[in-house]
């Protein structure tokens, strides 16, 4: 049978396919610039857990003094998370309390800068003395360098061939006899 044409009626329309607004297969989106709910939740709690630690632990500072304690603590992560909030391009135009000239000077090591610029020697420590050095140990004999390459069913051949008992050692801890 072949395909026959036929006509369409005169009032037939196709409707357009449009996406559904909500839907089973459209969830809503957020806005452009709108920051996701997970997000700003997750965020919202670190501020909240810094603020609440403090500087000990117990709020003190609140969050002032919890970043306090970071860069004590751990100045290398901190220097790095400060660096990532110091703009690139710096434009100052001179007013307020900023710096306008940063001098970097290379100090030799063992060397430090006070608050005045002068270089200064630490105080030198007293080298610590030891009383009295612990004996070495007693060169090990051919024997106990022989006994240390037995398997242990070898020690234990030779522990009954000298009379020793397979019974375990309160003292030692470990049992001799195979489970």
């Amino acid at each position: 049978m072949p395909f026959e044409d036929t006509p369409l009626p005169a009032d037939f329309q196709v409707k357009p396919l449009v996406p559904l607004k909500y839907g089973r297969g459209n969830p809503p989106r957020k806005k452009k610039g709108q920051v996701a709910k997970v997000t700003r939740d997750v965020k919202q709690g670190i501020l909240e857990g810094a603020i609440s630690h403090g500087s000990d632990g117990e709020g003190t500072g609140g969050l002032a003094g919890y970043f306090q304690m970071c860069a004590a603590k751990y100045p290398k992560h901190y220097m790095g998370l400060l660096g990532k909030l110091v703009p690139l391009n710096v434009n100052n135009t001179g007013t307020g309390a900023s710096p306008t000239v940063i001098n970097i000077v290379g100090v030799e090591s063992g060397t430090f800068i006070n608050e005045h610029g002068e270089q200064y020697q630490p105080p030198e420590e007293e080298p610590l003395e030891i009383e009295q050095l612990p004996e070495p140990a007693p060169p090990m004999s051919a024997l106990e360098a022989k006994l240390l390459e037995l398997k242990p069913q070898e020690l234990l051949a030779l522990a009954k061939a000298l009379g020793m008992s397979e019974e375990p050692d309160p003292d030692l801890g470990w049992n001799t006899r195979r489970r």
